[in-house]
């Protein structure tokens, strides 16, 4: 069973893994407002924006989105990297990749 774990977090990489912790990090951070507001009461304290409860959610929300902006960028680089193999491969064969070189399409009422 941990191996299967593990082949998965090795497969999603760092962004996935990144956006977990920023997840948990937020979750966290819920549950420590809900019981400050809830269990604890209403304190003027912990109505703050710097309360240190909320710096936790917000902290784990701008963790995650930039594991979500470093798994877009892994994303764009795998498919440039994809599209210039296919322009490589075709330009070795003599054919050209651009849509030019496609015949035009014809219309279903002609």
């Amino acid at each position: 069973m941990m191996d299967r774990i593990q082949e998965i977090v090795r497969r999603a990489g760092g962004p996935f893994v990144v956006m977990g912790f920023g997840f948990l990090l937020a979750l966290v951070g819920l549950a420590g407002d809900w019981y400050q507001h809830e269990i604890v009461g209403f304190s003027p304290a912990l109505e703050s924006f710097y309360a240190p409860i909320h710096l936790m959610i917000f902290s784990g929300v701008i963790v995650a989105a930039l594991g979500y902006l470093w798994g877009l960028a892994r994303v764009n680089s795998s498919i440039g990297r994809a599209y210039a193999a296919v322009e490589e491969t075709l330009s070795s064969v003599g054919a050209r990749s651009d849509l030019s070189s496609m015949p035009p399409k014809r219309s279903a009422h002609a």
